[in-house]
């Protein structure tokens, strides 16, 4: 019975039903006065210590897009479907990119913008976009797009460097494939920031 209601409460999610899915951005609207598709992609870049990190405004839209799909789940009773959780958990992604940076770079530091790292003396910027598009219905395809910009320390991008991550929603539809395609997008992105990271 409550894997039913955890289906259903998926169904109402992916139907569109609840809010609209996000409208994606540039990533360094409100940031940078430049477009970041003028950023090198898949270039060997030298971060230096200390490194700030920021979220772009897009992980704030699909923060806010989960919240309230988790708030309708959630309506249909408690969740045991721990995949079904997870995958509508609003933190669940930026929580995971956040996780893999810090291994690598353990003194990484969350700021608001680039002001606050020019004030704090960082030598470079991470700045993180999370790109999430759920499947509509079963047999639908969700995509996970990560993406890390490397600012040097006069806050000028030198590198983007991408992870990406896509499954099949099956039938019924308990499993939005979110938790594989973020898993397949981060094994993509380390593989990157292993090989072209200093």
């Amino acid at each position: 019975m409550k894997r039913g209601a955890i289906a259903l409460g998926l169904c109402v999610l992916l139907s569109g039903c609840g809010a609209p899915p996000p409208l994606y951005g540039d990533p360094f609207l409100h940031l940078v006065d430049q477009r970041s598709a003028t950023v090198p992609i898949d270039q060997p870049v030298k971060v230096e210590q200390p490194l700030g990190l920021i979220f772009s405004d897009n992980v704030e839209l699909y923060l806010k897009y989960t919240k309230q799909g988790e708030d309708q789940l959630r309506s249909f009773g408690p969740l045991t479907n721990t995949v079904a959780a997870a995958d509508i958990d609003p933190k669940f992604i930026a929580g995971r990119v956040l996780a893999m940076l810090k291994e690598r770079y353990p003194d990484i530091e969350l700021l608001h913008d680039f002001n606050e790292a020019i004030a704090k003396g960082k030598q470079s910027v991470c700045l993180v976009d999370i790109q999430v598009a759920i499947g509509r219905s079963s047999g639908g395809t969700t995509t996970v797009d990560l993406s890390t910009f490397f600012f040097d320390d006069s806050m000028s991008p030198k590198s983007r460097l991408t992870g990406h991550g896509s499954g099949t929603i099956p039938y019924p539809a308990f499993d939005t494939q979110v938790q594989s395609s973020t898993e397949q997008a981060l094994a993509e992105l380390k593989g990157k920031l292993d090989t072209l990271a200093e």
